[in-house]
Parts: C-alpha cells; structure tokens; sequence
C-alpha cells in the first residue's frame, strides 16, 4: 500500500463553495511515500485492535508525508473522539 497526499487543491476547486478557479495557476502538490508492509499483520484475526493499529500505522505515514509537503511540523497526537 502507498500513502499518498494532495495539498493545495482547494485553491483550485472550492466544493464548499462550489467554485472553480484554474486561474492564475496555483500549485498543487501530490507526492507518494514508500509502500507500507503489511505482511506482518497478515494472518491474525480481524478485530478492533487489529484494525486501530493498522490504522495508525497508515495515519502516521500519511501524517509525517503531509507535514514534509507542507513544510510545517506535524502534530504530536491523532485527535480522538470520546465517548459521551
């Protein structure tokens, strides 16, 4: 599996706002990290845990991929919603 990121296409198309604007031409970058090895998760049952870490094994690539792009830090910690 590779992780991939898009960063500055809402320069070019708003969906919110339903806008389109090609022009002036903006910068839209796409990068794709290295594969990500699953194998090692293959064979064990599918539950919760399996899936939450599979998961953030992803989050984190795509995380740390996000923040070279962006050239800003990335955030320590996945925001979790609890329970209520």
């Amino acid at each position: 599996m590779l992780p991939a990121v898009h960063w500055g296409t809402r320069d070019v198309l708003d969906k919110y706002n339903r806008k389109f604007r090609p022009l002036p031409r903006k910068d839209v970058v796409v990068r794709c990290g290295p594969p990500v090895d699953l194998s090692a998760y293959r064979g064990r049952p599918v539950d919760a845990a399996l899936l939450r870490e599979v998961t953030d094994l992803l989050m984190v690539r795509v995380r740390d991929l996000l923040a070279e792009v962006r050239g800003e830090p990335a955030p320590e910690e996945f925001f979790r919603r609890t329970a209520s």
